[in-house]
């Protein structure tokens, strides 16, 4: 009567990370769901971008259910994450990529056409008048230090809260980076809408660009404030380098350093869903070794007999990780 999180799916990793490794595993049918999920998001999603925002397209943000929810929830700490459509849209055009089905890209050309749409609205100058800048904006669901940023207690629950809001995360940059990207691709490939893809190229170059913090790792926000916890189980700010497409240990090696001291920081510890994030983003650094301790400390800390992870005390099933071993048998790792 009361699930976990109301059983509700969550898209600032959650969602996502539950089908990482469907086209590379050979197992593209199961991805029928999600791009159902995400086409049927697109109906509220665009009554959300005009009512509150005033926008065009559409805009989803970090919870849904069977109703297809697209509005900000559970209070500004998360709700003012609105690039969970985004970065489920990335996820449709990667599944393009494996398999360069025009008709499949006709099918989701729609759903990358709205959120680039919303966007072009949505964002805003940067106050140096340099940049584009989402606003307002949050690093899930990892606190700052800085002006407005704050532990607080609820009088009612006992629970302690914190304030997260901020303009420009790194995350919202590098999830627009691609999906602006793709969008430029789509558009190309299918020869539509060409005035529009020219304005979001455009726009792609004013985003905040990759940033490296006083303290040596890559910048989790638009400015260099400090972390109230520099062990936090989420890696927002890297996903340029897993799972997407805008930092790589080749094409942009001057952010490895300050990847690496991020990885370093946060250690190989956490929840199962983390220690998956940190297998995948050690992968594309070329550290096989390291992801392999990684997902043996999963194994050892994590995972429950028949490998679903642990999310503190709770069995929970929220994202997957399929690794290769030494003799070519590959296990699929569950993770919360």
């Amino acid at each position: 009567m009361n699930p976990k999180w109301d059983s509700k799916y969550t898209a600032n990793i959650n969602l996502q990370m539950n089908y990482w490794p469907v086209e590379s595993g050979n197992l593209a049918d199961c991805a029928e769901p999600f791009t159902r999920l995400v086409k049927e998001l697109t109906d509220q999603g665009a009554q959300v971008a005009k009512e509150p925002y005033g926008a065009g397209g559409w805009v989803f943000h970090q919870n849904t259910d069977i109703w297809r929810v697209a509005a900000p929830m559970d209070g500004p700490t998360w709700g003012t994450f609105t690039v969970g459509g985004a970065w489920l849209t990335n996820q449709l055009w990667e599944r393009y990529l494996y398999t360069l089905d025009r008709d499949y890209l006709k099918e989701i050309y729609p759903v990358i056409k709205g959120s680039a749409e919303f966007f072009m609205d949505f964002l805003v100058p940067h106050p140096n008048g340099k940049w584009l800048v989402t606003n307002p904006s949050n690093s899930p669901e990892n606190p700052p230090k800085g002006p407005g940023y704050r532990y607080f207690l609820d009088e009612v629950t006992g629970n302690y809260y914190f304030t997260t809001i901020c303009y420009g995360s790194t995350m919202d940059m590098q999830i627009l980076d691609d999906l602006f990207g793709c969008f430029a691709e789509a558009s190309r490939t299918l020869g539509a809408d060409a005035e529009l893809a020219a304005r979001v190229i455009a726009a792609r170059k004013k985003l905040v660009p990759p940033q490296i913090g006083s303290d040596g790792t890559l910048q989790e926000w638009a400015e260099d404030y400090g972390q109230m916890e520099d062990k936090h189980r989420h890696f927002s700010h890297m996903y340029g380098l897993y799972p997407g497409n805008v930092l790589s240990a080749r094409r942009t090696p001057e952010y490895v350093d300050a990847i690496k001291a991020v990885l370093e920081q946060r250690g190989d510890g956490g929840t199962g869903f983390s220690h998956a994030w940190k297998m995948a983003l050690w992968a594309r650094l070329y550290d096989g070794d390291r992801a392999n301790r990684i997902f043996k400390g999963y194994i050892r800390e994590q995972a429950c007999p028949q490998l679903f992870a642990k999310c503190f005390t709770t069995l929970q099933v929220d994202g997957s990780v399929e690794f290769p071993t030494k003799k070519g048998v590959r296990y699929l790792v569950t993770a919360s």
